[in-house]
């Protein structure tokens, strides 16, 4: 069965969504879900080939899906950050719907001049996949006395880092990118990132709280 979606098609072996959102409230704690949850999926028609196309709900109601707990970021190094929501960007399964990867995006301007400085990206798996190990360019860095880190760079990219982590079997993958600060910034900022993670459902309470004493 292949469903072809906004942006992105269903495959035999591999889930991709991609697509624009609608929010549809908000929910509780996540349900213990062992397999991804695709009746949070809200269908726009019919394809031509017989699939489906969807667009996707709010972040909390994504991440209530999934069959792992989510933890988020609660330092945004982006002005007016709390006002950004996550805008969930794809979903990346197998074909039995039980190892799964969300990635969300943070566009924003900056001093709310120019659009298009930046952006805070984010991918959440319950499973580590390829790139992790096939790539050389990398370095260990240790964010607290549990957790390791690595900076991963690009050789056709000398402006390029990403940070990666794992928490409690959960992997992680941020990439922040703006004009207005340096590599070594941006990776100072990284960390930063990694060590204010926070459950998926406490962030925006947690973040907003933080935003009024800043």
């Amino acid at each position: 069965m292949i469903l072809q979606l906004l942006g992105g098609v269903f495959l035999k072996k591999l889930i991709i969504l991609i697509g624009s959102i609608v929010f549809l409230g908000v929910v509780g704690c996540s349900s213990g879900n062992d397999k991804l949850d695709t009746s949070i999926l809200k269908t726009m028609g019919e394809n031509p080939d017989g699939g489906a196309s969807y667009v996707f709900p709010s972040y909390e109601i994504l991440l209530d899906a999934v069959p792992f707990k989510a933890q988020l970021p609660v330092h945004i190094p982006i002005a007016g950050g709390t006002a950004h929501l996550w805008e969930p960007h794809a979903i990346i399964a197998n074909s039995d719907l039980t190892e799964v990867s969300v990635s969300f995006s943070k566009k924003f301007l900056q001093d709310g001049i120019e659009e298009g400085t930046g952006a805070l990206y984010l991918k959440i798996a319950n499973y580590k996949d390829k790139s992790w190990d096939n790539h050389e360019n990398k370095k260990k860095i240790k964010l607290d006395e549990k957790t390791d880190g690595y900076f991963y760079y690009l050789e056709s990219d000398s402006n390029y880092v990403d940070l990666r982590f794992s928490k409690e079997g959960i992997y992680y993958i941020v990439l922040y990118n703006t004009v207005e600060k340096s590599l070594e910034e941006r990776k100072e900022e990284l960390i930063k990132i990694a060590n204010s993670m926070v459950e998926y459902d406490e962030w925006y309470d947690v973040r907003f709280e933080g935003a009024l004493k800043e």
